[in-house]
């Protein structure tokens, strides 16, 4: 019989052209899954700390205070955003707002007993100085599904705490008026930004902020 000689030639075509077949076949190993619903949801981002380095540098200029109620909080929250200012420069002028006119005769504080100190606001007259404090209610709108469904309902005002960036000055005097009346920092601090928020809302009191680099400033 006379020999092919091109069939050692079409052997290796046809070899290679089975290999290349196979390769594109996916094998069990490589088949992939299909996807879910969970693969489209983005993994949660680990969440940045705040770097409180200026704040261990600079205590004397951190003042922490008690009794803030989350509803004044979130108003200077609200109102700093608004002025595009920082929260500590609102708190620092309302507290400066304060000690001014308790300076100079217009603010006048008059404490009631409570146990062994005194206190600006006895529990029978806050609930009448929150109708009154109309401005509140207008000035401060909270979800209810803002993350605090856990938080006891019956939580004492007393057991809340903000702090703010505030020159030592100040501090020291919203110290020395506590201590001459005997009533804690924290009730002061919280009379002087009611007094200051029902100012602003009837215009008696202006914040101008001025321009800075990033933002804006009151100072």
């Amino acid at each position: 019989m006379r020999r092919n000689a091109f069939a050692s030639l079409q052997e290796n075509e046809i070899n290679n052209s089975i290999a290349s077949i196979n390769s594109q076949v996916p094998t069990m190993n490589t088949i992939q899954k299909p996807m879910s619903a969970l693969d489209f949801i983005p993994s949660a981002v680990p969440k940045k700390k705040r770097d409180r380095k200026w704040e261990r540098e600079n205590k004397d200029q951190v003042a922490t205070y008690r009794g803030i109620t989350p509803e004044v909080r979130q108003s200077i929250i609200l109102l700093a955003e608004k002025l595009n200012v920082s929260t500590d420069d609102v708190a620092r002028a309302f507290l400066e707002n304060g000690i001014g006119l308790y300076q100079s005769g217009q603010i006048v504080l008059n404490p009631y007993p409570k146990a062994q100190r005194m206190t600006l606001f006895p529990s029978e007259k806050r609930s009448k100085g929150k109708e009154n404090n109309g401005w509140l209610q207008e000035a401060v709108q909270i979800s209810k599904q803002n993350g605090k469904r856990k938080k006891k309902q019956d939580q004492k005002n007393w057991e809340y705490r903000v702090s703010y960036r505030i020159p030592p000055a100040v501090k020291e005097s919203i110290k020395t008026i506590a201590e001459r009346h005997t009533v804690p920092i924290g009730e002061v601090v919280l009379y002087f930004f009611q007094h200051a928020f029902a100012a602003y809302q009837t215009g008696k009191l202006v914040l101008s902020p001025q321009p800075k680099n990033s933002g804006n400033t009151l100072y």
